[in-house]
């Protein structure tokens, strides 16, 4: 069976990242002093990019130097993570979501204009899906109202080819367990703001090192994941599960979940072990441009194949390096359930939902954005697929369209 997803890491960065996980403490804390200026000096030659744990931790620390006054409205694209908007909530801000098109999963510009009051002090705009939206009309917004413009990339990174908007006072990368050219974890912001940036970096320098155990143990995890994740070792998994009355979802779930609720601010106010900075280094250096060229093909492939029939949302965006590959169905539980009994583990549920409006702004709620993802479902989609898979993928649902 196809797993919906594999994890974006070979077999030597994971022996890599074993190896340097096992190092000495003082070696461990010599490398992290060295490793972490090369990275941010290759990923930028203008001296303002940021390396730290996650972006929940830079986006964290961003708002506490920020120190915008309390009740300060941040707009945002109405799909992300939940935790954004917590840690919105945490410096005392009010996150307020801005519907998206699905055609691109881009708010439009006249929307974010609309919703701009006098306590707008920030906007947040997230590439999703894979896509990479064309920012100048909602850094023109910015600029024209003085708003601080802050770009949340962590779906789309693309190796050299994208590191953010110019004119994006912040810009967030990530490179987390299932991102693109994953280093199991750890951030890398732009700042562009010297005084800014001083100020992050040096609340950073404060907090904890991460637990060099925890990391290795993490990456012992993924390696497990990623040989799991192997089209005959998935479906074994599968008929084990269900011979035994598991969840196969629950526990692959619970393998991959990042921060603790119940201790969320504690585990992303910490900086990142050298072995997670090393192997950070090694997956940008070595990034796999051939793999996403293929992702990239395979994606058009599969749009082609489906958008005569299903509506696939955010492809209509010129830039798209397809990280995942949602469809918009009108029955999930059929549709996914036909994709299973095929070999396709096609997803129901995501990590991604809409942000609520707060109770003085319901006109706010992202109705059309819901709606469409009321009805998305996420396909099996990486390099590794024959395009006689994807083909046969497509297939299936076009015959259930009938």
């Amino acid at each position: 069976m196809w797993a919906r997803k594999r994890i974006d890491i070979g077999w030597l960065d994971l022996h890599f990242a074993l190896s340097r996980a096992g190092m000495r403490l003082s070696k461990y804390l010599l490398t992290n002093k060295c490793v972490t200026p090369y990275i941010e000096s290759e990923w930028s030659a203008d001296s303002d990019a940021f390396v730290c744990l996650s972006v929940r931790t830079g986006f964290d620390i961003l708002l506490a130097k920020l120190k915008l006054p309390a009740g300060s409205e941040v707009l945002m694209s109405a799909v992300t993570i939940q935790d954004m908007a917590r840690i919105i909530e945490h410096h005392g801000l009010v996150p307020v979501p801005i519907d998206l098109d699905p055609a691109t999963m881009a708010p439009t510009p006249e929307a974010l204009e609309a919703a701009i009051t006098p306590q707008t002090k920030a906007i947040l705009i997230a590439h999703l899906f894979g896509g990479i939206i064309d920012l100048s009309p909602y850094a023109n917004i910015a600029k024209k109202h003085d708003l601080i413009l802050i770009e949340d990339c962590a779906q789309a990174f693309d190796g050299d080819e994208y590191r953010g908007h110019p004119e994006s006072n912040v810009v967030m990368f990530s490179f987390g367990p299932i991102k693109t050219a994953t280093a199991l974890g750890g951030a890398i912001l732009t700042i562009r703001n010297a005084e800014l940036l001083s100020q992050m970096k040096d609340q950073h320098s404060k907090y904890l090192f991460q637990n060099q155990w925890s990391f290795f143990k993490r990456v012992c995890t993924y390696t497990v994941l990623k040989f799991i994740g192997g089209y005959y070792a998935f479906g074994l998994l599968v008929k084990l599960c269900r011979l035994m009355g598991k969840d196969y979802e629950t526990l692959l779930n619970g393998a991959v979940r990042n921060f603790p609720a119940d201790e969320f601010f504690q585990s992303i106010r910490q900086q990142p072990t050298s072995a997670l900075c090393l192997l950070l280094k090694r997956r940008i250096n070595k990034f796999n441009a051939i793999r996403q060229d293929r992702r990239i093909e395979s994606g058009r492939l599969l749009t082609e194949l489906l958008t005569p029939h299903f509506h696939c949302p955010g492809t209509e965006l010129i830039r798209h390096t397809f990280w995942v590959f949602p469809v918009e169905v009108q029955d999930k539980t059929e549709i996914v359930s036909r994709l299973r009994k095929a070999g396709f583990d096609a997803a129901s549920a995501s990590q991604l939902a809409p942000i609520s409006p707060p109770e003085s702004r319901p006109e706010m709620f992202p109705r059309q954005v819901s709606k469409c993802l009321d009805r998305v479902i996420y396909l099996p989609f990486y390099p590794e697929m024959p395009d006689s898979e994807l083909k046969r993928m497509a297939r299936v649902m076009l015959d259930i369209k009938s």
